[in-house]
């Protein structure tokens, strides 16, 4: 069953950088080169360097679109070994150890640390002096002859090139070492933010089942059952989490409602149901200054919201309203109808099934209701 998802939040990676505009750029700079090199095509001026370049750029736009299609690691595997290809064909049939070239594979061994991790900085160092060795013993045993035999390499030209190849890539694995594990101490400093303030959320939510006694274990199972629906839907778990956070402070906002109206044993007036129904803007003001539970207000603040538009304090309608809210209305009415209540006995299940059926499109979205409905089941 497929269900039209309100976003709950873009990713980290697409707040940081503007992908469409990322494209746009490294197209641009694609043809912009193409044209250049087309004009040397053109006036005869082309050699086997402007050839490389050409093929390696073809072959990076390709790669490019592997990319957008979601293979990130294929796409920078392949693309370093076409650029190995390319570089070591031109180091072989124009200027040997002694070509501008070289200075790619630093900048190569970088790259592919900071996507593949330190751990491939070592391997790809030697794969890279292995290539300068075996061209250098090419150019010696006049197998080739850079620059048609106008440059000679001797053994003092070959040991500078590996000692710089192999420096560089010593000072990129501590670059990058040093980058890992200011990463690692970031995401350990953030885990355990994360569980100090998951652990006030829970603090919080024993506090409202305290203060709300009739409702006893009411925000676990609602809680429970929410995050199954969830799960179905096959929500991220970033979402997953803020709408766990969501569940369990549903009804902080009744806390500003004095305990004559929220305890009242008998129907409420007019006036003690609008007091009722500011709570979830009293909810909202209450959490909208906390940047954590930004993400995680769309619960609190909008199950009340019915899809046909009668709901409050907004008056959303359908897909208005976010999907964690629309899971949860139905999770929250299914379980105070089967609970008991000071003013009402619980109603059965077969009962509430039809009521939950009854108000299909009209309180709940309809394709939610059936999935409810067959999760219970």
């Amino acid at each position: 069953m497929k269900i039209n998802q309100t976003p709950l939040g873009s990713s980290y990676f697409e707040e940081m950088i503007d992908l469409s505009n990322l494209v746009k750029s490294i197209f641009y700079v694609a043809i912009l080169s193409i044209v250049l090199i087309s004009l040397n095509v053109l006036q005869g001026d082309i050699n086997n360097s402007d050839l490389s370049a050409f093929i390696l750029l073809v072959i990076s736009v390709i790669l490019f679109r592997l990319y957008r299609k979601g293979y990130i690691k294929a796409a920078g595997i392949s693309l370093f070994i076409a650029i190995s290809i390319v570089v070591t064909y031109n180091l072989a049939v124009a200027g040997g150890i002694h070509d501008n070239v070289m200075v790619i594979f630093p900048v190569l061994i970088t790259f592919s640390g900071l996507l593949f991790g330190k751990r491939i900085i070592p391997i790809l160092t030697t794969i890279i002096v292995a290539e300068a060795s075996i061209i250098y013993w090419l150019t010696i045993t006049e197998v080739i002859t850079p620059y048609n035999g106008r440059i000679e390499t001797d053994i003092q030209d070959f040991l500078t090139v590996v000692i710089l190849l192999t420096a560089s890539g010593a000072l990129i694995w501590l670059t990058i070492n040093v980058i890992e594990n200011g990463f690692l101490q970031v995401i350990e400093s953030e885990n355990k933010l994360s569980d100090a303030y998951n652990q006030t959320i829970d603090g919080w939510g024993r506090a409202l089942e305290l203060f709300n006694q009739e409702t006893e274990g009411h925000s676990l199972r609602v809680t429970d059952l929410t995050l199954k629906i969830a799960r179905t839907l096959k929500i991220d778990q970033d979402q997953i989490e803020e709408i766990r956070r969501g569940t369990l402070l549903h009804d902080i906002g009744k806390m500003g409602i004095p305990d004559e109206i929220l305890k009242k044993p008998g129907a409420l007036t007019q006036e003690e149901r609008q007091v009722v129904e500011k709570h979830p803007e009293n909810a909202y003001n209450l959490l909208k200054d906390i940047p954590f539970l930004e993400k995680a207000l769309d619960i609190p603040y909008c199950h009340h919201e019915q899809w046909d538009g009668h709901g409050y304090p907004r008056n959303l309608k359908g897909e208005e309203i976010p999907l964690s809210a629309r899971i949860f209305a139905i999770v929250d009415n299914w379980d105070a109808l089967i609970s008991d209540r000071p003013y009402r006995k619980a109603w059965s299940r077969e009962k509430t099934i039809a009521y939950l059926r009854e108000e299909s499109g009209k309180k709940f979205d309809p394709k939610l209701v059936e999935l409810f409905i067959e999760t219970i089941n």
